[in-house]
């Protein structure tokens, strides 16, 4: 095999001039630090897959169904801060993988789906599974759903379609790419054969804050009466190390995490988080309102309407500052009116596409959110705290953060017990189901804990299939918890986890219903002549047999007090057997709690 430097660019690698796309398209994924592709395989992959199974250093982990394959790839970016990277067939396969694509986008997590498409040879000719050519138009369909989707059609183009995916997918905020190749190109030789020596040649991320409205927004806040810092899931990446973050990356994350804290602390400013970025914020700290929105604790509506809890207060609290969040429906309640402050509203975000679109902004600055944060750790050292607001916010807070937490339905006693008995360091992912809410209300988040969540487009079943992606990324607890109906969706990805010995954890409520719909039905139509369970009943699935027969162990749990010693069980089961665990909970459906309704609407 011929292979030779190329030194006349000054940065390309070594040339190989038997390499095919299929074989540099590794070679891409490689300078991205992809280890593990997650996707399901199909004939038109044939010249890829022949690749892959020449390469020792790439995983091609095979998924039970593509959807749960894009699912497992978010989570897998989530924990990791990498490239969570796709690999299906042509036609239904890419289809699958849309909606798992289409989480990723909405939630900020880098993905590239790599679909295969028919050879060109076929086009025009209602080829089998043809997926750009003819009515289905995929790329069409991705680039509708994601930031970036395009077919290659020659292999003069590959390079640099590939490097624009990479390039939509891995800037700030992250997002979902997607890139079609067809079966016969994949076998050419590029037209530029090698590959660049670092991501570093083809793509650069944005790293950089204004200083002047940096200084502003710090300067309302740390100078307001009643400011309220409200923090999204965009923090999370700034805040928070991936597993697969580096010695250095770390160290300078958990710096500006801890530099972060103490500045809150020091200005004494309130905070709240969306249900998105549960727990970016130690909620058992005195300055922590905890999250809004949907399942939101009563403390940060309490807190905006100072005149209800002390008359020597303003009237209405008087600054805030959004970080991360596009602040949709769930994560505002409807757009509370009530969260507009007396004075400044001020939103921070790397995509301007959300400044200002949930709520009018007085002062709203594009920004990468480290580097915003790192210059108000700076900044804070010029500035003195004003100790008499800080008192009385202090003395506030004590009395915001004695309001009470409503009475437990049966189902969130379940949930108590199950936050209590989880290790600080898991990671918990939460599903669309009846349990969202009420994990969202009562589990207390501390870090190094964290809860994983999907609001803005609330799919059934992402849960389920990207705590597989957790337990792939990180040694630490991984814990799904979803109802029956996300289950029955998605459960097979147990199979995948079981294959790959993971430990990781599913605790289902089971109640034979789809379970968030009929509460809201039973609530606009309580007077209908059949009952919304039986007409929304799901059956009565054997969910531990089931589990079983994937390669699980699995119990069933019918008490609050039995949940907790069930749930340490499992755990140390799963990391001792290496071998998945489920939990099924018996449950009702139980009418829309008053704290969560108008949010879920």
């Amino acid at each position: 095999m011929a292979s030779k430097i190329v030194p006349e660019n000054g940065y390309r690698g070594t040339e190989n001039t038997e390499k095919t796309i299929a074989a540099l398209l590794l070679d891409y994924l490689r300078l991205e630090g992809v280890d593990r592709i997650f996707g399901y395989p199909g004939a038109a992959l044939a010249y890829v897959l022949n690749a892959l199974r020449q390469a020792d250093d790439i995983e091609y982990v095979i998924c039970r169904q593509e959807t749960g394959a894009a699912y497992i790839a978010d989570a897998y970016s989530r924990l990791t801060g990498k490239l969570g990277t796709v690999l299906v067939t042509t036609g239904p396969g890419v289809t699958n993988a849309l909606t798992g694509a289409m989480n990723a986008q909405s939630m900020n997590s880098s993905v590239l789906v790599v679909s295969a498409e028919v050879s060109q040879k076929r086009w025009g000719r209602a080829a089998l599974q043809a997926g750009v050519d003819g009515p289905l138009r995929v790329v069409e369909i991705y680039r509708d759903a994601c930031e970036f989707s395009a077919v290659v059609s020659d292999p003069a183009n590959f390079e640099e379609l590939l490097r624009r995916a990479l390039r939509a997918a891995m800037s700030i905020p992250h997002r979902a790419a997607h890139l079609s190749l067809p079966e016969d190109l994949t076998n050419q030789p590029p037209a530029n054969i090698g590959a660049p020596a670092s991501p570093l040649n083809y793509r650069a991320v944005p790293d950089s804050a204004p200083h002047q409205q940096t200084a502003q927004v710090l300067d309302i806040l740390t100078s307001g009466a009643l400011p309220l810092l409200w923090l999204g899931n965009g923090c999370r990446r700034v805040l928070f190390p991936g597993s697969r973050a580096t010695a250095e990356e770390a160290r300078i994350i958990d710096e500006r995490r801890k530099g972060f804290y103490a500045l809150i602390e020091r200005f004494c400013l309130p905070v709240i988080t969306t249900g998105d970025g549960k727990g970016l914020f130690p909620e058992s700290s005195p300055l922590s309102l905890r999250n809004f929105g949907l399942g939101g604790s009563p403390w940060p509506a309490a807190y905006v309407h100072p005149e209800k809890t002390n008359p020597g207060l303003p009237a209405k609290y008087d600054a805030c500052c959004v970080l991360g969040s596009s602040l949709s429906q769930l994560a505002t309640n409807l757009w509370a009116t009530d969260m507009i402050p007396h004075g400044p509203f001020m939103q921070v975000d790397a995509d301007q596409t959300v400044i200002g679109r949930g709520y009018e902004v007085d002062i709203g600055v594009v920004a990468e959110l480290g580097a915003m944060i790192d210059r108000w750790i700076e900044l804070a050292k010029t500035r003195t705290p004003n100790q008499k607001l800080c008192e009385q916010r202090k003395q506030y807070l004590e009395k915001v953060r004695a309001i009470p937490y409503p009475e437990p339905n049966p189902q969130a006693e379940f949930l108590i017990q199950i936050a209590e008995n989880l290790p600080p360091d898991s990671h918990v992912f939460v599903d669309a189901c009846t349990a969202d809410a009420l994990a969202l209300l009562y589990f207390v988040v501390e870090p190094p804990m964290q809860m994983h969540n999907s609001l803005a487009q609330g799919p059934m079943g992402c849960a389920i299939a990207g705590v597989v992606g957790a337990a792939f990324a990180t040694e630490r607890p991984c814990v799904a918890i979803c109802g029956d109906g996300g289950f029955l969706m998605q459960g097979s990805e147990i199979n995948t986890a079981a294959q790959h010995n993971l430990g990781c954890l599913w605790i289902v409520f089971q109640n034979h219903e789809l379970g968030t719909v009929v509460q809201k039905l039973d609530k606009d139509f309580p007077h209908g002549k059949v009952s919304w369970n039986n007409f929304l009943s799901i059956g009565d699935a054997d969910l531990v047999s089931f589990a079983r027969g994937l390669g699980a162990d699995a119990v069933e749990v019918t008490t609050p007090n039995l949940i907790g010693p069930a749930v340490r069980k499992a755990l140390i089961d799963g990391k001792v057997q290496r071998r998945p665990q489920v939990i099924v909970v018996p449950t009702g459906v139980y009418p829309i709690p008053p704290y969560f309704d108008d949010a879920a609407r």
